[in-house]
């Protein structure tokens, strides 16, 4: 909310402003007449009687709009701030006070309010008359129904002829006290044929206790309930001590009291709402889990719901809940672990059940009721009243206590007044009637002898009665300050008094009965005098009378919870972190699988199924390794990017291929393909210094920041544009990347690896999303990138890596008649190249593969050709990955029929072979089957992938193994294209 300015009376005027000036003037205008109707009813008078006048359009839509507006705003939506009402519900009280014997039909009460107070139709009077009859809705109700009125379930309440209602005890004392003691203005009504009262002098702050809620033209009003007790204790402080500060206050009325109970999150909204009266605070229903040990249930759990928000219908969340529950794809995550709902609610308590499924998580299934349903919601106070002035204007919760002390202070002043003037006017009474008594015998002849009234009235001031004796006494007595007259005389409303009464009556009077009174009465308007002239005393009389009503009232115990705020917990960390592989198909078919599922094998042999073989000729085109609380990034053909959380997708393990990830609010276009994946990290702050690094087919490189693509919402973003309107981008992966640590490996499909330092020289940051980027590695004609990887960065010269590789010392023998050179690492250069050494593992889709040092592949300027890294042919197939793993890493290889063999990277191989070596065979692929994907798996254990190899093949043996796998594929054709890995020359 915007900066609040406090106007000179000590009232807030905020956002309301803008509306306040369109109808200032109307309203000062109304607040004089109390009428919005005066200009439309001399136009009618003006038109009855044949004068037609020409009005411009817009000047007449403006005023009636105006005096439309005014009338909602006055006379209908907003309440007072002094007795909590709204002109209908105080009129329905007004009403009802009139049948206090006992129940009435409702349809009574009705119609005297419509017919005398309020002619705007039975049905909102009727609303009006049932919403403060129900415990559900009123923290205090104020009317006492009989019969059906409607329910939590939004059920509606029977007609008015056949229900009963009376205005509650302990309403008439809160409410109608004192209304005949001249305590507040009486208006005339619409037809000017009866009075009702402008407000009722309210003995406690309603419009705290119970609430409200309106809407105006222009304005609306939201105000929740709160605690009775806790507000009259709070009034009491502020009348007590008014320099309490809210603080201190929120100390006695922490926040709001739904009748519904519930729990009220305060995060730090109510305290808003307190100070400028617009704020939020968060409600969550109660619940109960209840688990059996035996039995048919054994091992299953049940929610019980036990309370709601305020007002939240119950039958709608029943329904929805139900909904939610047999809902397809992501829809029902988070309750497609509940068998069944039921509501087993009584009258007033609340009880819904739901029965879960053996194994379900209740914190994830809370949590989605939470933020998915009902079960949680928000109320926004928006606290505008209609104040004293006859404006509308937004206050906080301490301004509308000041204004309601200042109100009752008032209406106590006003009481008081009348009561003096009461007793003043009985005590004049009291000492005529006793003169008289002094004289009886003579004031009944006089009276006996006159001819009339008027007559007699005369003769009785006429009379002589002598200040002696009794009537002298009597008149120190009662007026101690007044000097005796020799002759006391009745003034002629003693004199009337004494004739309204049958003579009897007046014979039977006993001067010491008057006299008593009369003491009494005197006391009285000492005390009354001293309230009027003593403000601490006045407030002493509002407090004992405030607490006097809450005994009455009996005991208020607070029924919404009130719980600190807390930060927000996401669905994902109500479940466990567990490792999974996460696979893609072709069609996009997305599942996760825990790893432990990949027993690891012997490489060589032939695999296991990782699922069934994927339909339509599918098949399974990434495999990552991920965690289920990872946020993941799918890149796709047409550019744009998608991010899932790993947990939101199925763990079907081996029993499918998967379900489209369509349902998991990735929507694909018809043709688009997921290309690249990649695992994000859990916070902004960790992706703060680190980059995403695009390849492309094409050998194109593209450095973004990471942060560029941390918020993606459910829509996707643009990652790359294609070159073309409607064509396609060719992302071959996506890598996460640090500047000036780290080196960029590309591999082509011809079997060679250029290395590129990632520094803004040769891969700049690049600010937009549409570029393709820049080249990374020439590709010769039918070319392309198929695998890159990242590696650290090591500042070395190409013989100083060769001699790294040979021990550390090497001979170079001299060229062109240079001279030989040895180059011999120390042992620190020795130890910082180890500590900078990753191992490059080469699979091909055959299933060969081969681990060598990354130093086997020096860095080269961005564009280059790179070194040769394999001899890639028909029998081997192609390059299928290019990975960096650490010592201790497994390898994960996944076919296009869906076989997936799990090995150690230990056992591939020599530790030490040469990137141009043939390789070993890690999985024994069937004919017309080749690796689709090839993904590192990182050791969770110390010991997880040992060196589980087969017996050692030597080259000839993979060579006739190929020979073999390559005559079943291709029949009898020629295999000369094949090259001499071992006579290969390096590329620049």
């Amino acid at each position: 909310m915007s900066d609040t300015e406090n106007t000179g009376d000590g009232i807030e005027n905020t956002e309301i402003g803008t509306e306040i000036e369109v109808l200032e003037d109307v309203v000062d205008t109304a607040s004089e007449t109390d009428s919005g109707e005066d200009s439309l009813a001399d136009e009618v008078v003006g038109k009855a009687i044949g004068d037609v006048r020409e009005i411009p359009m817009a000047e007449t839509m403006s005023e009636s709009y105006l005096n439309y507006a005014l009338s909602v705003i006055m006379s209908r939506a907003l309440p007072d701030v002094r007795d909590g009402l709204k002109p209908v519900h105080r009129r329905v009280v007004y009403g009802a006070s009139a049948h206090s014997k006992g129940m009435v039909k409702s349809a009574r009460i009705v119609g005297d309010v419509m017919g005398k107070y309020h002619p705007h139709g039975d049905v909102s009077i009727y609303e009006s008359l049932v919403r403060m009859a129900r415990s559900w809705t009123m923290r205090f109700p104020l009317i006492l129904g009989q019969g059906n009125f409607g329910s939590r379930d939004g059920d509606s309440p029977a007609a008015m002829r056949y229900t009963e209602a009376q205005l509650r005890k302990q309403a008439s004392l809160a409410l109608m006290k004192d209304v005949e003691l001249d305590t507040v203005d009486f208006n005339p009504n619409y037809d000017g044929s009866e009075i009702e009262p402008s407000v009722l002098p309210a003995r406690i702050p309603l419009l705290l206790i119970n609430g409200v809620e309106g809407i105006a033209v222009g304005f609306a009003s939201s105000i929740p309930p709160h605690n009775p007790e806790e507000v009259v204790k709070a009034t009491i402080e502020v009348i007590r001590n008014p320099d309490v500060t809210g603080s201190e206050l929120r100390q006695i009325m922490p926040g709001p009291d739904f009748p519904t109970g519930a729990i009220s999150v305060d995060n730090g909204g109510y305290a808003k709402a307190f100070d400028t009266g617009k704020g939020s605070v968060h409600m969550v229903g109660t619940y109960e889990i209840k688990s059996f040990e035996s039995g048919k249930k054994a091992g299953r759990q049940q929610v019980i719901i036990t309370s709601l928000p305020y007002e939240v219908n119950k039958a709608k969340l029943v329904a929805h809940i139900n909904e939610l529950k047999n809902a397809k794809g992501d829809l029902s995550y988070g309750f497609n672990d509940i068998a069944e709902v039921r509501d087993e609610s009584a009258k007033e308590d609340i009880r819904i059940v739901l029965d879960l499924k053996k194994g379900a998580n209740t914190d994830l299934i809370i949590k989605n009721l939470s933020s998915r349903t009902a079960f949680a919601t928000s109320f926004n106070y928006n606290m505008v009243v209609r104040t004293p002035s006859g404006k509308p204007q937004l206050l906080g919760v301490r301004q509308i206590i000041d204004a309601f002390i200042d109100f009752r202070r008032e209406v106590l002043w006003r009481r008081t007044n009348c009561l003096l003037e009461k007793e003043r006017k009985r005590l004049r009474t009291l000492t005529g009637l006793f003169a008289a008594r002094t004289q009886i015998r003579d004031v009944v002849k006089i009276i006996q002898d006159s001819e009339d009234s008027p007559s007699a009235k005369l003769a009785l001031q006429e009379m002589n009665f002598p200040v002696e004796s009794e009537l002298a006494k009597y008149l120190k007595e009662v007026e101690p300050d007044d000097e005796l007259p020799e002759v006391f005389h009745l003034t002629a409303e003693q004199a009337q008094s004494i004739l309204d009464m049958r003579l009897s009556n007046l014979t039977k009077l006993q001067l010491n009965e008057i006299s008593e009174e009369a003491i009494k009465l005197r006391e009285a308007m000492q005390s009354n005098l001293h309230l009027l002239a003593d403000k601490s005393a006045m407030d002493e009389l509002m407090i004992a009378e405030m607490e006097e009503f809450m005994v009455g009232y009996g005991p208020c115990p607070r029924l919404t919870t009130i719980e600190r705020g807390v930060d927000e917990v996401e669905d994902y960390q109500l479940l466990p972190n567990i490792p999974v592989v996460l696979s893609v198909t072709q069609r996009a078919y997305v599942k996760i699988t825990e790893v432990n599922e990949f027993q690891e094998q012997a490489r060589g042999g032939t695999g296991r199924k990782a699922g069934p073989v994927p339909r339509d000729e599918d098949y399974v085109a990434h495999a990552m390794p991920c965690m289920t609380h990872d946020m993941i990034t799918f890149f796709t053909s047409f550019g744009m990017a998608y991010a899932v959380r790993a947990e939101k997708f199925p763990m079907d393990g081996n029993k499918s291929p998967g379900r489209p990830i369509i349902n998991y609010g990735v929507e694909l276009k018809e043709g688009e393909k997921i290309t690249a994946v990649i695992k994000m990290p859990a916070t902004a702050e960790e992706a703060e210094q680190k980059f995403l690094m695009f390849v492309t087919e094409d050998g194109n490189v593209r450095r973004n920041r990471m942060s560029d693509f941390m918020n993606i919402n459910r829509g996707g973003k643009i990652a790359m544009k294609p070159l073309e309107e409607g064509g396609e981008v060719k992302i071959l992966a996506v890598l996460t990347c640090e500047a000036d640590k780290e080196d960029l490996i590309l591999a082509s499909s011809s079997g060679r690896a250029a290395r590129l330092q990632i520094n803004d020289k040769n891969v700049r940051i690049f600010a937009s999303r549409n570029s393709v980027g820049s080249r990374g590695i020439k590709l010769g004609p039918n070319e392309r990138c198929v695998s890159a990887c990242i590696v650290p960065h090591y500042d070395a010269e190409s013989m100083e890596c060769k001699a790294y590789l040979a021990g550390g010392e090497k001979h170079f023998p001299g060229r062109d008649g240079e001279p030989d050179v040895t180059i011999k690492l120390t042992a620190e250069q020795m130890q910082q190249m180890a500590a900078a050494e990753k191992t490059l593992i080469t699979v091909s889709e055959k299933g060969i593969g081969k681990r060598f040092s990354s130093y086997e592949v020096r860095t080269v300027a961005r564009g280059g050709k790179g070194v040769n890294i394999g001899t890639f042919t028909l029998a081997t197939g192609g390059l299928a990955g290019l990975l960096s793993v650490d010592d201790g890493d497994g390898l994960l290889l996944v076919t296009n029929k869906g076989m997936a063999v799990r090995t150690g990277c230990g056992g591939i191989g020599k530790a030490k072979t040469s990137r141009t070596s043939k390789g070993v065979k890690l999985l024994k692929i069937k004919p017309g089957d080749s690796v689709a994907s090839v993904c590192v798996l990182k050791p969770t254990t110390e010991d997880e992938f040992v060196d589980n190899d087969l017996e050692e093949q030597d080259e000839d043996d993979i060579d006739s193994d190929v020979a073999d796998e390559s005559s079943l594929e291709h029949g009898n054709e020629d295999d000369e294209s094949q090259e001499d890995v071992n006579h290969q020359t390096e590329e620049d």
